[in-house]
């Protein structure tokens, strides 16, 4: 069924959209580290390529990252044909505030949050119980929707995460204000179909949700099978000519025009009136 995204307005179904994180997880990658040129001149190709989302840093992460973020924000967020430029935070309200200052200046914005939400990350990692992650993710989320109406929630270790605790977070998500719910296979840990399965069973479980999809394994190994399964938001990084094969399998799986901007969104799409 048709959706309303803040973003990309009336979304049809099928719709596809491209979101691209080259410049966040990409840069992650032993040997592809950028300094602040190099992300300029690699936004800007992102661009001309037409993805739909940029994911152009975590602001928080360094003084460095935040610069990056808000020099795209200045120069490429106020072009007539910029992306949706979004930053990485955690759920916290500092991550939040780092984003939303560093993205001020574009013209089109989204504040990402991620969270774990895996019993073993949540012990380990974050040291919180199931309630703290629900309640540090709805104030995380209202927070971010004062200073942008385009907000991204995602579950990491999604596909370790309890069925029935990922569907309560990500109803808390929605409620919340949440336009993009984004459940990735974090450490890679899941074969296709567990994913498939994964994303029937919060689709049953979580009103509100249209679509939902994950990280697509990075565009490689799993994109068969989502090209099978109703989504909407492809996640990837650019590496040569893979990425774009990719970029128009989606296009042409989904029945959309290649090339043409704003044709389509994944990470679970929030169904509004």
């Amino acid at each position: 069924m048709p959706i309303n995204h803040p973003s990309f307005g009336k979304l049809e179904e099928g719709r596809v959209i491209i979101f691209d994180t080259t410049l966040r997880d990409g840069e992650q990658s032993p040997g592809f580290s950028m300094n602040l040129n190099e992300k300029v001149r690699m936004a800007e190709a992102l661009t001309e390529l037409g993805v739909d989302v940029l994911e152009a840093g975590f602001a928080i992460a360094s003084p460095g990252d935040f610069e990056s973020v808000k020099t795209i924000a200045e120069t490429i967020g106020q072009r007539p044909d910029s992306p949706v430029l979004a930053s990485l935070s955690r759920a916290g309200s500092q991550d939040v505030l780092a984003s939303a200052n560093a993205l001020k200046a574009a013209k089109r914005k989204r504040i990402h949050i991620v969270i774990a939400t895996s019993d073993l990350h949540m012990e380990h990692k974050l040291r919180l119980t199931r309630d703290e992650v629900i309640a540090a993710t709805v104030e995380s989320i209202k927070l971010a929707r004062q200073h942008a109406d385009d907000v991204e929630w995602s579950a990491e270790d999604a596909t370790r995460s309890d069925i029935d605790f990922l569907a309560r977070c990500c109803e808390a998500a929605i409620k919340a204000g949440a336009t993009t719910i984004n459940l990735p296979d974090t450490v890679g840990y899941a074969m296709p179909e567990d994913m498939e399965r994964m994303y029937i069973q919060i689709r049953e479980k979580v009103p509100g949700i249209e679509n939902v999809n994950g990280d697509l394994d990075k565009v490689t190994g799993k994109r068969c099978t989502f090209m099978c399964f109703p989504w909407r938001w492809p996640e990837g990084v650019h590496f040569g000519r893979r990425y774009q094969e990719f970029r128009q399998d989606a296009r042409r799986r989904r029945n959309c025009p290649v090339g043409t901007r704003g044709t389509g969104e994944t990470a679970a799409e929030v169904a509004e009136p």
